[in-house]
Formats: structure tokens, C-alpha cells, sequence
């Protein structure tokens, strides 16, 4: 998948960027590839490999790989949506493939939760116009994948939290 990513042209973030100096995809593009991907990663962590963060589910795996998989290709081009991706691209990789402990996946949890929420603001303050907001299917779906893994998280680290201690 990160390959598909790296050989691919771009696709503009906003709009308005100049699309004669780089031939780019659509957004139609970056939504079908970006969900295939979360579709990947939800059926490998649900039947081939487990995730080895506690609580950590393989919906909040796909919801964030597909957030991560928009921003790395939009990313392309802006590379703060390149760090973002990355961000999020890391600590799966962390929380699914590394027995790190229950400290330090909390740690990286945390960590998620901050990046995706710090992407969900960044999206609303850099776009002003609500009009394209509405047309925006891309962000749109992204950015109510990032709700849903903030939901998810928050469900996660602190639900389980109150239940150990009763």
C-alpha cells in the first residue's frame, strides 16, 4: 500500500493549488483508494494479525489508517498533511505490530488522539469557505472517520480505566 502511496501523483487538499504543474488524482481517487485500504486493514487486524494494543479494535485501526492514508496522499503536495499521515501511519504500525506494554500504547493512543484531533481543527481553520465544506465529500468522510476514532479512543482508554478500578 505505502508503494501505491509513493507513486502516485497528487491530489490538492483544498483547492487551488495549480493543477498545470503536476498532473493530479481526483478526490474521487484518494476516497477509493483510501477506503480499500481501511477495508484491508480491518479485515487483516480482525482475521490475520491481532492488534497488540489492549482495547485497541480493529475498527479504530481501519478508522485511522483510512484518515492516514488520505492525508499521506494529499500529502504529497503540503507537508503538514504528510505529517499528519505519517503521524497516524506510525503509531498503527506501533500499536498493532510492537508489544511495547500497556504504558507506552497508552502513551501512543494519546499521542493518535492528540494528531487526529489537532487534523481535525487544522481542517476547519484553514478552510474558511463553508460552501466548499458542503461539496467536500473527502474531507467530509475523513473527518467523520477522525470523530469516530476520537470516540472509539475516548471509549477505549477511559471507559476500561473506570471498570479496573471498580
Amino acid at each position: 500500500m505505502l508503494l501505491l502511496v509513493g507513486v502516485l501523483s497528487t491530489a490538492s487538499a483544498h483547492g487551488g493549488e495549480d493543477s498545470l504543474q503536476q498532473e493530479q488524482i481526483s478526490s474521487g481517487q484518494v476516497l477509493l483508494i483510501s477506503g480499500i485500504g481501511a477495508l484491508a486493514l480491518w479485515q487483516a487486524t480482525s482475521a490475520i494479525i491481532s492488534v497488540r494494543a489492549d482495547g485497541f479494535s480493529p475498527m479504530m485501526v481501519a478508522l485511522a489508517g483510512y484518515s492516514s492514508l488520505v492525508h499521506l496522499m494529499l500529502g504529497l503536495q503540503d507537508t503538514l498533511l504528510l505529517v499528519g499521515g505519517f503521524g497516524l501511519m506510525v503509531g498503527l504500525v506501533a500499536l498493532v505490530g510492537l508489544d511495547l506494554g500497556k504504558q507506552r500504547h497508552r502513551l501512543i493512543q494519546f499521542a493518535m488522539g492528540a494528531g487526529v484531533l489537532v487534523m481535525l481543527i487544522g481542517y476547519f481553520a484553514s478552510n474558511h469557505d463553508l460552501h466548499a465544506f458542503a461539496e467536500d465529500r473527502l474531507g467530509i468522510t475523513t473527518k467523520i472517520a477522525e470523530l469516530a476514532f476520537l470516540g472509539l479512543l475516548y471509549r477505549s482508554l477511559f471507559t476500561a480505566e473506570k471498570q479496573s478500578r471498580a
